[in-house]
């Protein structure tokens, strides 16, 4: 099957998927996003302090799980050998997939990630 018609049957699936999902009812007040509100930096600076707070929050809370609990220690090279064989994947071998079958190596994102 051409990746091109796997895409698009994908789409239409998610699409079909996706007009029977229902909000409940659920409705959220209207603000008038056009026009400027006050204090617009004091929240976009504490949104980005929390966000960093938050970052070093999930590293702190995820390195004293796997260093204190011997049965987590898996979770270090699990991890790296998964990014570094789908980063070889993605630049190793799916060029060479798609040079072949599909005679243009630009194609192997396409092959990769297919919901693009």
């Amino acid at each position: 099957m051409d990746c091109r018609k796997l895409i698009k049957c994908h789409r239409s699936l998610a699409a079909t998927c996706w007009f029977f999902i229902s909000n409940l009812g659920f409705s959220r007040e209207q603000e008038d996003r056009a026009a400027p509100q006050k204090g617009a930096a004091a929240r976009y600076s504490t949104s980005l302090y929390r966000s960093f707070y938050l970052f070093y929050s999930s590293i702190w809370t995820g390195a004293k799980l796997i260093f204190t609990s011997r049965k987590y220690i898996w979770l270090i090279p699990g991890y790296s050998f998964a990014l570094y064989g789908h980063r070889y994947l993605e630049n190793g071998i799916a060029p060479v997939i798609a040079r072949r079958y599909l005679g243009r190596s630009e194609w192997s994102q396409v092959c990769v990630i297919q919901d693009r």
